[in-house]
């Protein structure tokens, strides 16, 4: 387990796996309640999952941060439901990632030393620092 952080309304919660699995476990009884696998860029492997993320305005939004150049934005059935994506074939894939308090932004720490924020409302990079 890579990280772990509670569901907005505390029922649930979600970790991130080294076994490229996000496991939502219900927060009172501790049982699994499902798994998902965000999309992996080589399909014949799986990618870490180095973070989880709960959106604070919108809770039905997981932000799954893999070890690849995007930035999951799922819901709790499993379906990708937008991505942001690093735009870079070669270390650009993201290690770490943190929602702004309000949930405006998402930042992303890369492999390329580079630190992306993205607009959570459009989806698109906002700045990029290096």
């Amino acid at each position: 387990v890579n990280g772990a952080i509670y569901s907005g309304d505390g029922t649930r919660i979600l970790s991130a796996s080294s076994d490229g699995t996000v496991r939502i476990w219900d927060a009172k009884t501790s049982d699994c309640l499902l798994t998902i696998r965000p999309p992996a860029p080589n399909m014949m492997q799986d990618v870490t999952v180095n973070s989880v993320l709960v959106h604070p305005k919108n809770p039905e939004h997981i932000y799954v941060c893999n070890r690849s150049p995007n930035i999951y934005i799922m819901n709790y059935q499993g379906q990708v439901v937008r991505t942001l994506a690093s735009g870079k074939k070669e270390g650009g894939n993201f290690v770490s990632a943190w929602m702004s308090p309000h949930g405006e932004f998402i930042y992303c720490v890369a492999e390329d030393g580079c630190l992306y924020c993205f607009s959570t409302k459009e989806g698109k990079l906002e700045q990029l620092l290096q």
